[in-house]
């Protein structure tokens, strides 16, 4: 049976790396039974066109979708994107669907913000971006995941740990494309939003100022 699948690309779990890498290779992921889409700008008439379109065609469809995290959106602001997602699935021809979520330890979470706002020019102390968080709602999994159980009948939830040591050949990308069975694939994982090395991170953190590229690990 063709399956919609809905990717919640919540933040610092490499969602950008594979959207970037798996639009790249769409001519390879459709030859192999999937259509992958990076929701952006197409409203639900345009999207519902092109999903039903590739269920006519005999593929799966892969929506990947970042605008479903606490951190970033708030709660209410998730639980009308909830709404967004469940009216198109509606309207769409599939009748399996599944969803698909990264989660990352949330202390690890924290230190990868941090980190990302120190890389853009930040210059606010630790402890003064904690105070800053709404810990209550954004780095509660469970709000999130209990939103999906209540939203969704019939759903299956796809749920991996990311963790470097626990990913396929501890490659986001390749773990991502494995649950299609399509870790195989010649496919060139792009690195996007790399972070610091281990010695720049703690400059970084002792020292709030903005570092060049040269610190950037390969």
């Amino acid at each position: 049976m063709q399956t919609l699948f809905i990717h919640i690309g919540l933040p610092k779990t490499a969602s950008t790396s594979i959207q970037v890498t798996l639009s790249n290779h769409l001519d390879m992921l459709v030859n192999n039974g999937y259509f992958f889409r990076w929701m952006n700008n197409l409203d639900v008439k345009q999207l519902t066109q092109e999903i039903n379109q590739a269920h006519s065609l005999g593929l799966n469809y892969i929506l990947s979708e970042e605008t479903l995290s606490p951190l970033v959106e708030g709660l209410d602001e998730v639980k009308n994107r909830l709404n967004f997602i469940k009216d198109l699935i509606s309207k769409t021809h599939y009748q399996n669907y599944k969803f698909i979520i990264y989660l990352r330890s949330q202390d690890e979470l924290l230190e990868s913000w941090y980190t990302e706002l120190i890389q853009q020019g930040g210059e606010q102390s630790f402890n003064d971006f904690l105070r800053k968080q709404n810990t209550n709602d954004a780095f509660d999994y469970h709000k999130l995941i209990s939103l999906l159980e209540n939203q969704f009948e019939n759903k299956e939830l796809i749920v991996r740990v990311f963790n470097k040591q626990l990913l396929v050949d501890e490659c986001p990308i390749k773990d991502f494309l494995s649950i299609f069975k399509l870790n195989d694939l010649n496919i060139n994982p792009m690195k996007v939003n790399q972070s610091y090395s281990k010695q720049a991170l703690e400059v970084a953190w002792q020292v709030p100022l903005k570092l060049d590229s040269s610190c950037i690990k390969v």
